[in-house]
């Protein structure tokens, strides 16, 4: 699905990727690397790419996703089919890459972002929208504003421009839309593995940003999907909560989470 892209010169400069499993390490070490002061990344920096292919026939959908957030920690994911049972397409990411950026590789993401304009939501409107193949969206927050651009709704070299920055902190041989990073930024991350360890190795990333609305929606699909459901209930749990449902924003939404959406999810689980 995704087009690999060749490999940077050398001379381009590389800060290395903390792999999940030495996420202790990797908050040692950039608490010894401190940087200068700058209002990058602000702290309620996030940055989700989430790109969705439809399927030929009785194949699935593919949805890949790259999530980022202020401090450092990265999320790319791979789903091959929604879960069952929710009408609005919830991918299962059964593979996943987790690491953690250098602090002054999250610094430069958000500054190199923002000179796209998209914090600023600068994009030109797009024309013809509805030939777009397949689709893709980019969700930030910063500096307590959020927005979100598409394929659907903006320009296509502005998404692109956007999607080359976002490709050099990206695993070697991962892209967006098949587009080549500017500049690569990461070395030594592993492509998105699945496996046993990939109900925990998110859930990790749901206690390190347990406000995340998002990561808990697609951390209870993948337990449902595996059947985990000591994990399933316990994250029904918190997305019932008023944190969680803080995200979701105006009160109309908040109505349709509690009237329509939190049942559904509610009818996945088994009675005990």
């Amino acid at each position: 699905m995704a087009a690999a892209y060749r490999p940077s010169p050398p001379s381009r400069r590389r800060f290395p990727a903390v792999p999940v499993s030495i996420l202790a390490l990797a908050v040692a070490a950039c608490r010894s690397n401190e940087l200068p002061p700058s209002d990058w990344p602000p702290q309620d920096f996030a940055v989700q790419v989430v790109e969705k292919v439809a399927g030929d026939g009785s194949a699935g959908s593919f949805t890949r996703s790259f999530r980022v957030w202020p401090d450092g920690l990265a999320l790319v994911a791979e789903s091959d089919a929604p879960l069952p049972g929710l009408d609005w397409g919830q991918p299962v990411y059964e593979r996943l890459c987790v690491y953690r950026l250098d602090p002054r590789s999250t610094r430069t993401l958000g500054r190199v972002l923002q000179r796209t304009g998209l914090f600023a939501d600068q994009a030109r409107r797009a024309e013809n929208s509805d030939r777009e193949p397949g689709e893709l969206t980019v969700a930030w927050t910063a500096f307590g504003n959020k927005g979100r651009t598409s394929l659907r709704t903006h320009d296509r070299a502005q998404v692109e421009r956007v999607l080359a920055v976002v490709a050099g902190f990206l695993p070697d041989g991962v892209a967006f839309l098949g587009v080549e990073p500017d500049l690569v930024h990461v070395s030594d991350v592993p492509l998105p593995g699945g496996g046993v360890g990939a109900v925990q190795a998110l859930r990790e990333v749901a206690r390190a940003h347990p406000r995340d609305f998002g990561v808990l929606l697609d951390l209870f699909a993948l337990a449902v999907a595996r059947r985990e459901w000591p994990i399933a209930r316990e994250v029904l749990v918190e997305l019932r909560n008023d944190d969680a449902r803080a995200a979701l924003g105006d009160e109309a939404e908040l109505r349709d989470w509690r009237r329509e959406v939190l049942p559904k999810l509610e009818a996945l689980i088994p009675v005990e």
